[in-house]
Protein backbone atom coordinates (compact mmCIF):
# COMPACT_ATOMS: atom_id res chain seq x y z
CA UNK A 1 0.00 0.00 0.00
CA UNK A 2 1.33 3.23 -1.04
CA UNK A 3 2.53 5.57 2.02
CA UNK A 4 -0.83 8.12 2.57
CA UNK A 5 0.52 9.82 5.74
CA UNK A 6 0.73 13.65 5.10
CA UNK A 7 2.40 15.16 8.32
CA UNK A 8 0.58 15.95 11.60
CA UNK A 9 -1.51 18.51 11.80
CA UNK A 10 -2.20 21.13 15.10
CA UNK A 11 -5.53 20.33 16.62
CA UNK A 12 -7.72 23.15 16.49
CA UNK A 13 -8.04 23.59 20.58
CA UNK A 14 -4.11 23.49 20.40
CA UNK A 15 -3.68 26.25 18.10
CA UNK A 16 -3.07 29.62 19.46
CA UNK A 17 -4.05 32.84 18.67
CA UNK A 18 -2.09 36.23 20.37
CA UNK A 19 -4.38 38.16 21.99
CA UNK A 20 -2.27 41.50 23.29
CA UNK A 21 -5.17 44.12 22.96
CA UNK A 22 -6.75 43.78 26.25
CA UNK A 23 -8.14 40.27 25.19
CA UNK A 24 -8.53 40.75 21.69
CA UNK A 25 -6.58 39.82 18.74
CA UNK A 26 -4.82 42.33 16.55
CA UNK A 27 -7.53 41.79 13.94
CA UNK A 28 -10.20 42.62 16.51
CA UNK A 29 -8.63 45.18 18.18
CA UNK A 30 -8.07 47.24 14.47
CA UNK A 31 -11.75 46.10 14.24
CA UNK A 32 -13.13 47.71 17.65
CA UNK A 33 -11.02 50.95 16.41
CA UNK A 34 -12.80 51.09 13.23
CA UNK A 35 -16.19 50.40 14.72
CA UNK A 36 -15.38 53.34 17.54
CA UNK A 37 -14.59 55.70 15.26
CA UNK A 38 -17.79 54.84 12.73
CA UNK A 39 -19.61 55.69 15.82
CA UNK A 40 -18.05 59.21 16.67
CA UNK A 41 -18.57 59.70 12.87
CA UNK A 42 -22.55 58.73 13.03
CA UNK A 43 -22.70 60.70 16.65
CA UNK A 44 -21.45 64.17 14.79
CA UNK A 45 -23.76 63.43 11.77
CA UNK A 46 -26.80 62.85 13.45
CA UNK A 47 -26.01 65.99 15.79
CA UNK A 48 -25.22 68.12 12.83
CA UNK A 49 -28.87 66.94 10.85
CA UNK A 50 -30.49 67.27 13.64
CA UNK A 51 -31.72 63.47 12.79
CA UNK A 52 -34.38 62.19 16.08
CA UNK A 53 -32.86 60.80 19.05
CA UNK A 54 -34.46 57.50 17.75
CA UNK A 55 -32.87 57.51 14.47
CA UNK A 56 -29.44 57.86 16.22
CA UNK A 57 -29.65 55.35 19.11
CA UNK A 58 -30.76 52.63 15.92
CA UNK A 59 -27.32 53.62 14.62
CA UNK A 60 -25.75 52.60 17.63
CA UNK A 61 -27.60 49.11 18.34
CA UNK A 62 -26.76 48.05 14.66
CA UNK A 63 -23.07 49.02 14.92
CA UNK A 64 -22.57 47.49 18.50
CA UNK A 65 -24.25 44.00 17.13
CA UNK A 66 -22.30 44.40 14.03
CA UNK A 67 -18.95 44.73 15.93
CA UNK A 68 -19.80 42.13 18.38
CA UNK A 69 -20.73 39.84 15.91
CA UNK A 70 -17.45 40.61 13.84
CA UNK A 71 -15.21 40.25 16.90
CA UNK A 72 -17.10 37.23 18.47
CA UNK A 73 -18.40 35.21 15.44
CA UNK A 74 -15.92 35.96 12.90
CA UNK A 75 -18.94 37.91 10.97
CA UNK A 76 -16.14 39.78 8.80
CA UNK A 77 -14.90 36.68 7.40
CA UNK A 78 -18.17 35.20 6.89
CA UNK A 79 -19.41 38.49 5.03
CA UNK A 80 -15.93 38.61 3.31
CA UNK A 81 -16.33 35.20 2.13
CA UNK A 82 -19.99 35.71 1.28
CA UNK A 83 -19.33 38.79 -1.11
CA UNK A 84 -16.40 37.31 -2.70
CA UNK A 85 -18.56 34.57 -3.57
CA UNK A 86 -20.94 37.24 -5.17
CA UNK A 87 -18.63 38.61 -7.01
CA UNK A 88 -15.46 36.51 -8.19
CA UNK A 89 -15.04 33.09 -8.89
CA UNK A 90 -13.87 30.42 -6.50
CA UNK A 91 -10.95 28.35 -6.66
CA UNK A 92 -11.41 24.70 -5.45
CA UNK A 93 -8.07 22.38 -5.45
CA UNK A 94 -8.10 18.64 -4.71
CA UNK A 95 -4.39 19.21 -3.27
CA UNK A 96 -5.84 21.73 -0.46
CA UNK A 97 -5.22 20.63 3.00
CA UNK A 98 -8.78 22.00 4.33
CA UNK A 99 -10.55 20.43 0.99
CA UNK A 100 -9.06 17.01 2.34
CA UNK A 101 -10.43 17.38 5.60
CA UNK A 102 -13.93 18.77 4.27
CA UNK A 103 -13.99 15.59 2.05
CA UNK A 104 -11.96 13.40 4.45
CA UNK A 105 -10.11 11.65 1.93
CA UNK A 106 -6.44 11.04 2.39
CA UNK A 107 -5.20 8.98 -0.89
CA UNK A 108 -6.73 7.56 -4.26
CA UNK A 109 -6.04 4.44 -5.54
CA UNK A 110 -7.33 3.10 -8.65
CA UNK A 111 -11.00 2.15 -7.72
CA UNK A 112 -10.75 2.66 -3.93
CA UNK A 113 -9.94 5.44 -1.54
CA UNK A 114 -8.60 6.08 1.99
CA UNK A 115 -10.21 8.26 4.65
CA UNK A 116 -9.32 10.24 7.53
CA UNK A 117 -10.84 7.57 9.74
CA UNK A 118 -8.80 4.80 8.64
CA UNK A 119 -11.25 2.99 6.08
CA UNK A 120 -10.80 2.04 2.69
CA UNK A 121 -13.67 2.72 0.53
CA UNK A 122 -15.37 2.71 -2.97
CA UNK A 123 -18.17 4.69 -4.20
CA UNK A 124 -21.17 3.31 -6.46
CA UNK A 125 -23.06 5.46 -8.76
CA UNK A 126 -26.79 4.38 -8.31
CA UNK A 127 -28.84 4.68 -11.51
CA UNK A 128 -32.69 2.79 -11.59
CA UNK A 129 -32.76 0.40 -14.52
CA UNK A 130 -36.51 0.98 -15.16
CA UNK A 131 -39.43 2.83 -13.80
CA UNK A 132 -40.43 0.15 -11.63
CA UNK A 133 -39.46 2.07 -8.54
CA UNK A 134 -42.26 4.82 -9.06
CA UNK A 135 -44.70 2.74 -10.88
CA UNK A 136 -47.55 2.70 -7.57
CA UNK A 137 -48.73 -0.59 -8.51
CA UNK A 138 -45.15 -2.49 -7.77
CA UNK A 139 -44.65 -0.63 -4.69
CA UNK A 140 -44.96 -3.77 -2.46
CA UNK A 141 -42.53 -5.30 -4.97
CA UNK A 142 -40.03 -2.65 -4.69
CA UNK A 143 -40.00 -2.66 -1.00
CA UNK A 144 -39.50 -6.78 -0.20
CA UNK A 145 -36.65 -6.31 -2.96
CA UNK A 146 -35.12 -3.42 -0.90
CA UNK A 147 -36.00 -5.14 2.23
CA UNK A 148 -34.01 -8.05 0.74
CA UNK A 149 -30.71 -5.82 -0.40
CA UNK A 150 -30.48 -4.31 3.25
CA UNK A 151 -30.38 -7.47 4.71
CA UNK A 152 -27.80 -9.11 2.88
CA UNK A 153 -25.53 -6.26 3.24
CA UNK A 154 -22.25 -8.04 4.39
CA UNK A 155 -21.10 -4.20 5.36
CA UNK A 156 -22.62 -0.61 6.71
CA UNK A 157 -22.98 1.63 3.94
CA UNK A 158 -23.78 5.01 3.25
CA UNK A 159 -25.99 6.75 0.81
CA UNK A 160 -25.64 10.11 0.16
CA UNK A 161 -27.56 12.38 -2.53
CA UNK A 162 -26.52 15.61 -4.87
CA UNK A 163 -28.29 17.66 -6.75
CA UNK A 164 -27.03 19.70 -9.60
CA UNK A 165 -27.85 21.78 -12.48
CA UNK A 166 -29.38 19.57 -15.23
CA UNK A 167 -27.82 20.48 -18.36
CA UNK A 168 -27.96 19.95 -22.32
CA UNK A 169 -24.93 21.07 -22.87
CA UNK A 170 -23.71 17.37 -24.85
CA UNK A 171 -27.32 16.94 -26.00
CA UNK A 172 -27.18 20.42 -27.66
CA UNK A 173 -23.73 19.77 -29.13
CA UNK A 174 -24.78 16.49 -30.86
CA UNK A 175 -27.88 18.50 -32.45
CA UNK A 176 -26.15 21.66 -33.50
CA UNK A 177 -23.60 19.42 -35.01
CA UNK A 178 -26.43 18.19 -37.64
CA UNK A 179 -28.00 21.14 -37.53
CA UNK A 180 -25.33 22.67 -40.19
CA UNK A 181 -26.40 20.63 -42.87
CA UNK A 182 -29.95 21.12 -42.52
CA UNK A 183 -32.03 23.60 -44.64
CA UNK A 184 -31.80 26.89 -43.25
CA UNK A 185 -35.51 27.03 -42.24
CA UNK A 186 -34.99 23.88 -40.49
CA UNK A 187 -31.64 24.70 -38.77
CA UNK A 188 -33.76 27.96 -37.47
CA UNK A 189 -36.32 25.99 -35.80
CA UNK A 190 -34.16 23.33 -34.53
CA UNK A 191 -31.69 26.00 -32.44
CA UNK A 192 -35.51 27.80 -31.38
CA UNK A 193 -36.29 24.34 -30.05
CA UNK A 194 -32.84 24.21 -27.80
CA UNK A 195 -33.13 28.12 -26.59
CA UNK A 196 -36.96 26.58 -25.71
CA UNK A 197 -35.05 23.96 -23.64
CA UNK A 198 -32.08 25.91 -22.27
CA UNK A 199 -34.95 28.52 -21.08
CA UNK A 200 -37.20 26.54 -19.72
CA UNK A 201 -34.93 24.30 -17.59
CA UNK A 202 -33.59 27.77 -16.28
CA UNK A 203 -36.71 29.28 -15.54
CA UNK A 204 -38.15 26.27 -13.97
CA UNK A 205 -34.77 25.70 -11.92
CA UNK A 206 -34.63 21.88 -12.85
CA UNK A 207 -32.51 20.25 -11.09
CA UNK A 208 -30.52 16.75 -11.40
CA UNK A 209 -29.99 14.25 -8.70
CA UNK A 210 -27.48 11.70 -8.42
CA UNK A 211 -27.49 8.90 -5.69
CA UNK A 212 -24.41 7.44 -4.55
CA UNK A 213 -23.54 4.72 -1.79
CA UNK A 214 -19.95 4.62 0.04
CA UNK A 215 -19.58 1.12 0.86
CA UNK A 216 -16.11 1.00 3.10
CA UNK A 217 -13.87 -2.07 5.08
CA UNK A 218 -12.01 -1.66 8.16
CA UNK A 219 -8.08 -0.66 6.59
CA UNK A 220 -6.77 -2.90 9.58
CA UNK A 221 -8.44 -6.57 8.45
CA UNK A 222 -5.77 -8.39 6.79
CA UNK A 223 -6.73 -7.80 3.03
CA UNK A 224 -8.40 -4.45 3.22
CA UNK A 225 -8.58 -4.25 -0.20
CA UNK A 226 -9.50 -7.57 -1.52
CA UNK A 227 -12.41 -7.35 1.44
CA UNK A 228 -13.68 -4.28 0.09
CA UNK A 229 -13.99 -5.44 -3.63
CA UNK A 230 -15.59 -8.90 -2.42
CA UNK A 231 -18.17 -6.48 -0.60
CA UNK A 232 -18.64 -4.35 -3.88
CA UNK A 233 -19.43 -7.39 -5.86
CA UNK A 234 -22.27 -8.83 -3.42
CA UNK A 235 -23.72 -5.00 -2.90
CA UNK A 236 -23.86 -4.96 -6.59
CA UNK A 237 -25.57 -8.12 -7.52
CA UNK A 238 -27.90 -6.92 -4.91
CA UNK A 239 -28.77 -3.97 -6.35
CA UNK A 240 -29.57 -5.25 -9.86
CA UNK A 241 -32.43 -7.57 -8.23
CA UNK A 242 -33.78 -4.84 -6.21
CA UNK A 243 -33.88 -2.97 -10.12
CA UNK A 244 -30.93 -0.76 -9.37
CA UNK A 245 -27.00 -0.46 -10.77
CA UNK A 246 -24.08 1.00 -9.14
CA UNK A 247 -21.50 1.91 -11.43
CA UNK A 248 -18.14 2.02 -9.47
CA UNK A 249 -16.58 5.43 -9.83
CA UNK A 250 -12.55 5.45 -10.17
CA UNK A 251 -9.78 7.71 -9.97
CA UNK A 252 -10.76 11.35 -10.66
CA UNK A 253 -13.96 10.69 -10.53
CA UNK A 254 -13.34 10.13 -6.45
CA UNK A 255 -12.25 13.15 -5.99
CA UNK A 256 -14.41 15.41 -8.01
CA UNK A 257 -17.93 13.35 -6.14
CA UNK A 258 -16.30 13.78 -2.77
CA UNK A 259 -15.38 17.51 -2.90
CA UNK A 260 -18.41 18.23 -4.66
CA UNK A 261 -21.02 16.30 -1.99
CA UNK A 262 -18.82 18.12 1.20
CA UNK A 263 -18.48 21.57 -0.44
CA UNK A 264 -21.57 21.53 -2.53
CA UNK A 265 -19.69 23.26 -5.44
CA UNK A 266 -19.62 21.91 -9.09
CA UNK A 267 -21.35 19.95 -10.95
CA UNK A 268 -21.15 16.10 -11.80
CA UNK A 269 -17.87 15.52 -14.19
CA UNK A 270 -16.53 18.92 -12.86
CA UNK A 271 -13.02 18.01 -13.82
CA UNK A 272 -10.60 19.05 -10.36
CA UNK A 273 -7.19 17.36 -11.92
CA UNK A 274 -6.45 20.83 -12.72
CA UNK A 275 -4.43 22.92 -9.84
CA UNK A 276 -7.11 25.01 -9.76
CA UNK A 277 -10.12 24.57 -11.65
CA UNK A 278 -12.24 27.97 -12.07
CA UNK A 279 -16.08 27.23 -10.51
CA UNK A 280 -18.58 29.56 -10.84
CA UNK A 281 -21.09 30.51 -8.08
CA UNK A 282 -24.55 29.40 -8.38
Amino acid sequence: MAEIKEGYDTPSDLKHTPKPWFGLSTRHALLGLVAIAIGVGWLKLTVALQLPSDIREFGFVVLGITAIGAVFLDLDMWMYHAIRWQFASYYVTRFDKAAKQVSGIIGVEGDHYWNMHGDVCAILRLTALNSNRVDPEKAQEVENADKEFLNSLPCPVQIVGYTYNYTLDKYMAAMLSYAADLPKKVMEYKISHLNFYQQYIREQNIRERSVYMIIKADSTLAEPIETLDIYVNIISKNLIRSGVIGRRLAGSEIQTTMVMIATGIGDEGLEYLTPYPEVESQ
